[in-house]
Order: structure tokens, then sequence, then C-alpha cells
């Protein structure tokens, strides 16, 4: 399986490529238009050249807008590994502390009886489904969250990669266009379409990505605000009992024990 990291490399690879292309067909289209200009009567002359503005001044806004866009593109990797490493260092550790509640595997009674033992091993899976509660609200919550927006990006990235192939290919057709007579003054302006065309598709992936962002970071601070599942009243569970009221022994033959009344030092 390709890891994030790799895809996202290919992606931004395909990327430059593409604004690379684009680069070179827009200057090749600009070209062609001159070439045009200088062959045909003056009227038709104008209409291309019209048309040559016109795309000019839209590649001027699509240049303007993907840099902006490409200052700001996120990194689906830099998400994913931090949704992993939350998962591991958090997620992790507080799985196992939740083992530790378990009255079963407890050694507590290895030395402690009495009521202030009673007491503790009553809490202990209460507090046990509190830290497991935690690690599924919260934990849980916050690496989906991540990785989530991980994949928004990369999806967001591919749209990019789509819109720029396919003006890719409108640029090429308007080229061909321009190099013949009757259709020279329809190029330019051909390729000035498929400009705006791209700049609604990646905008429109851009508003798709914030939709997820927006979306995870509600559920995210919906799940922060949830204290129902710690206990009945939203707080950490507590004991009200005394757990100094038992007997602690010291585990050994000899027997030897503390008692809740023995005499302090």
């Amino acid at each position: 399986m390709t890891s994030v990291a790799a895809l996202e490399a290919e992606m931004i690879h395909k990327i430059n490529e593409l604004i690379a292309k684009i680069e070179k067909k827009s200057n090749d289209l600009i070209a062609a238009c001159n070439k045009a200009i200088s062959k045909v009567p003056g009227f038709i002359g104008d209409k291309i050249r019209d048309g040559a503005e016109l795309f000019i001044s839209r590649m001027k806004q699509v240049w303007e807008d993907l840099t902006y866009i490409f200052g700001n593109m996120g990194s689906p990797n830099a998400l994913s590994r931090c949704s992993d490493e939350w998962s591991a260092a958090v997620g992790g550790p507080m799985s196992g502390l939740a083992g530790f509640t378990d009255p079963a595997v407890i050694r507590a009674d290895d030395s402690w009886t009495g009521a202030g033992f009673r007491a503790y091993k009553d809490i202990l899976p209460q507090q046990g489904n509190a830290l497991k509660a935690l690690k599924t609200v919260i934990v849980d919550g916050i690496s989906t969250a991540m990785s989530e927006v991980s994949k928004a990006i990369m999806i967001f990235w591919g749209a990019i990669v789509v819109g720029l192939g396919a003006f890719v290919g409108c640029l090429i057709g308007a080229i061909a266009s321009t190099a013949t007579i009757l259709g020279a003054p329809a190029g330019p302006v051909i390729a000035a379409g498929g400009a705006l065309v791209l700049i609604g598709a990646v905008f429109a992936g851009g508003y798709n990505l914030k939709g997820t962002c927006l979306d995870q970071n509600s559920k995210l601070i919906q799940k922060l605000n949830d204290n129902g599942a710690l206990s009945s009243t939203g707080t950490w569970p507590t004991s009200t009992a005394n757990f100094t009221d038992g007997t602690t022994r010291d585990g050994t033959p000899s027997g030897w024990n503390v008692s809740p009344d023995a005499p302090s030092a």
C-alpha cells in the first residue's frame, strides 16, 4: 500500500509538472496569436488581438489565485503522521491504564483488606469505564479528525491535478485553432474560457475542503465539551468512602500487619 508521504510527493510532482506545461502552452498560444495576426486582414487581426488580451487578463487571475492556493496547501502526510503519533503516544497508554482498573488483575487485595479496600475496588470499574470513554471520545475523536482532514486535502489536491490537466488540454486545442485562419479568432477566447473553468474548479474543491475542516472542527468541539461519558455527573468518578479504613499486611509468613487503630510513631 502506497504511503501518504509517497502519495503527497507524487501529487506535488504532478502539480509542478502541469504548471510548467501551462506556462509553456500559454506562451505558445500568444506566439500563435501574434503569428496569425501578421497573416490575416486587419479586422480579423483585431479580433485575435482582443481574444489574446482577454486570455492574458484571465491568466493573470489564474496565477494570482493559484499562488494563494499553493501557499496554503496543507500537508496530508503531516496530518496523517500526527494522527498516528497521537494514537500511539496518547491512545496506547490510556488503553493500558484502563486495563489496570480491572478488579480481576489488581494486586491491591494481596495486602489490603477492609472497608477502604472494598470502596477502592468498587470505584475501579467506573474509573476504567471513564478511561475507555476518554480513549473513544477524545483521543480517537482527535485522531479521526486529523485523518479525515488529511484525506480531504489529498482529494483537494487531486481536484487541482484534474483541473490543471484539463486546462492543458484546452490550451492545446486553442493553439491548434489559432493556427487556422478561420479558427484563429476563437482560439484565445476558448483558452480564456478554459481559464475561468479552471479557477472555478479549484475554488469548488477548496470550498469542499473547507466544509470538511469545519465539520471535523464542529465534531471535535462537541466531543471536547461532552463530559457525560465520564460519569453520570460529568466528572471523574470518585468515592466518598474512607480508604484508610482497612488493614495492611506485609504478605509474608510473619503475618506482620498494620491495623487502622495502630498508634502513630
